[in-house]
């Protein structure tokens, strides 16, 4: 079976799934030009952000950012690829795509490392290896073992970085990937020689480079051969180094890191070898080409200089490179302080994402502290008897942290768009999730997950909320007029809005206000909701409830939710998340789990309505299944007003 268009004669409305497509298909062609074509890989990352955006898509979004964060990688912009990968990483983690969260957390976790901040990217790698290590990506999670080999080895963990080295290398050669496997290899190869073991590093290194040759790939062939020079001087074979590294250096790139290492180790087993001078030359010469390629400065090379030119009398140029030296060193020191505290900025949403997919208990309770002392300390420097105006929109002077009944949502940017619940038996649109948007005047279009963030921390989600809530009812009434059929109405509620006490009442009263029946409006809690029912939440809840609001237990499935919580809260739906509707077909681990959930609601006859259906597949699955209501792509996006009417009036065939 397959989806089709309505069978009225309604204009037809923006395809959703077709941009979809398009921005996935932008992504991949970004990743394809990463290396060859940066500009181009750019305008792709661009559009295919601006449609993830338009669209609310967080999975395609973060992807699209961890592209962006790989060019500004390969474009030396470190501080702008780790603050927009942690973006990322912050995306997907909240969206619950399990595979791009890995993803993001993989490069966030390669980032740290390649500016030698080991233990600042074992965390983030860990927590990739833990999200993939029951999924179907075996090259993914093959990817992050072959990463955090290479981190263990930093931390001077070599026994545990071979292991995850060998792990990886059988995963690869699996899978077939010879590219992978070489890579693999040479790491390994690395390592051998790292801790002395170098006629093992050699045999891997002379099999590395026949596979890199078979493959043409000249950057990766170039650190081979430097890795057989480092093996052949450390088996005392110097002259056969020397060879070895001449021969090389005529096939390297110009100007290429490759290159650079093999004229290192040419210029150490010359020095072995006994021909000082000319070594010396050598390694005049990699200086030179390093600093012509603006290259950072290699402290390695330095020492060697320093070292040689001591030995051959050149007392006067060592005692310059010793200073560079010393002069590297402490930048290097202030550049890793600076490093440490961007990760500690960083910190707490990792142990939000680590606590979120934990499998330990104990972690998790850890976890749970830091983040509740982070809170107090925000909380802290967000006290109210603080005089201060909008943290999100100062120039419009927006309301202060107090509760304002009578805010002004559109003067403040604010807008609301609505995606259809549809019946899954009648195939018609069963109601409407009302969901905020906001364009800055300066920042442009900001994704909810920013602005809310912001909202809750100032104390402004109250107002908001309450705007949110007056101007929805009233669509819903414009809306209600135009079908015969009761419609429902979904708001998303904070828990900041149950912290105040006249919340409940002012729900029960915007309802009556606008002529609507109490049953037609459908509170969505949070996790952070159901998470922490106490005695005004609980109070607030029953007035609700007797007034015939309907609560419905949102994102069921993507973290926290919990039977405890389900049995204490008066719900009167369960709203299962986009990241296991995305998991269908995947295995049957997955598809268990989807069917426990259904037999959960069965037994709690709560009705379900499922989040993120895209595909003709999971919509047969979800009936097969018994679910009674979807929403998602394959009906249609969330729309204005304007285009919500058409939607009242539509039938769908599946």
């Amino acid at each position: 079976m397959s989806a089709s268009h309505a069978t009225d004669t309604s204009p037809a409305l923006p395809t959703a799934g077709s941009l979809l497509a398009n921005a996935r298909e932008l992504n991949e062609q970004a990743e394809g030009l990463l290396g060859s074509d940066p500009a181009l890989a750019r305008q792709h990352v661009d559009r295919a952000e601006a449609i993830a955006r338009e669209l609310g898509a967080n999975a395609i979004l973060a992807v699209s950012l961890l592209l962006r964060a790989r060019l500004h990688y390969a474009a030396a912009q470190f501080d702008d690829a780790l603050r927009t990968c942690n973006e990322a990483a912050g995306i997907a983690a909240r969206d619950g795509d399990i595979s791009v969260h890995a993803k993001t957390r993989t490069g966030l976790g390669a980032i740290w490392a390649s500016l030698g901040l080991a233990e600042q990217a074992l965390p983030h790698l860990e927590t990739a290896a833990e999200l993939l290590l029951d999924s179907a990506d075996e090259a993914g999670l093959a990817v992050v073992r072959s990463l955090l080999g290479g981190v263990q080895v930093q931390l001077g963990q070599a026994e545990s970085g071979q292991r995850q080295f060998e792990q990886a290398l059988a995963a690869f050669a699996a899978l077939e990937l010879p590219d992978r496997v070489t890579e693999t290899r040479h790491n390994l190869a690395c390592l051998h020689n790292h801790v002395g073991q170098f006629s093992e590093a050699l045999a891997l290194s002379m099999a590395n480079a026949s596979e890199a040759n078979r493959l043409k790939n000249i950057t990766l062939l170039a650190h081979i051969e430097a890795t057989i020079t480092e093996a052949l001087c450390g088996l005392h074979r110097y002259a056969e180094a020397v060879a070895r590294a001449r021969a090389a250096l005529l096939r390297s790139r110009p100007g290429s890191r490759g290159e650079l290492d093999v004229m290192l180790w040419l210029g150490t087993a010359l020095d072995k070898h006994g021909q000082r001078e000319e070594a010396l030359a050598m390694l005049r010469n990699t200086l030179a080409v390093s600093d012509a390629a603006g290259m950072p400065t290699n402290r390695a090379l330095l020492g060697a200089l320093s070292d040689l030119c001591r030995r051959t009398g050149h007392d006067d140029e060592a005692m310059r490179y010793e200073t560079l030296v010393a002069e590297g060193t402490r930048d290097q020191q202030d550049r890793m302080t600076r490093l440490r505290l961007k990760a500690l900025e960083m910190n707490v949403e990792l142990n939000a994402a680590r606590l979120r997919f934990g499998r330990v208990a104990a972690e998790r309770t850890l976890l749970q502290a830091q983040l509740e002392n982070a809170e107090r300390l925000l909380d802290a420097a967000n006290s109210p008897d603080r005089d201060r105006r909008s943290p999100l929109l100062p120039e419009l002077g927006a309301c202060e942290a107090g509760f304002d009944p009578m805010l002004d949502g559109v003067a403040c940017g604010f807008s609301l768009v609505y995606q259809p619940i549809v019946d899954l038996q009648t195939h018609t649109v069963a109601g409407f999730e009302a969901l905020l948007r906001l364009h800055h005047p300066t920042l442009g279009a900001m994704l909810p997950l920013e602005f809310i963030a912001r909202l809750e921390a100032s104390g402004e989600i109250a107002s908001v909320g309450h705007w949110v809530l007056r101007q929805a009812c009233a669509d819903l009434a414009v809306l209600q007029r135009l079908t015969t059929r009761v419609l429902r109405l979904a708001i998303n509620v904070s828990p900041r809005e149950f912290d105040r006490a006249g919340f409940a009442d002012d729900v029960i009263a915007v309802i009556q206000q606008a002529g609507l029946h109490a049953q037609a409006v459908e509170l969505e809690l949070t996790e952070g909701v159901a998470m922490s029912i106490h005695a005004s939440v609980t109070l607030q809840m029953q007035r609700l409830n007797q007034a015939g609001i309907g609560m419905a237990m949102d994102d069921f499935g993507a973290g926290f939710s919990n039977f405890a919580s389900m049995s204490e809260a008066p719900l009167s739906r369960i709203k299962i998340d986009r990241s296991m509707i995305s998991s269908i077909g995947r295995g049957e681990r997955q598809a268990a789990v989807l069917r426990s959930m259904f037999q959960t609601a069965r037994n709690l006859g709560l009705p379900l309505v499922a989040e993120g259906i895209e595909s003709a597949h999971q919509l047969v699955e979800l009936r097969a299944l018994g679910c009674e209501e979807g929403q998602g792509f394959m009906f249609s996006r969330a729309v204005p007003l304007e285009l919500a009417r058409l939607l009242v009036q539509r039938t769908f065939t599946f």
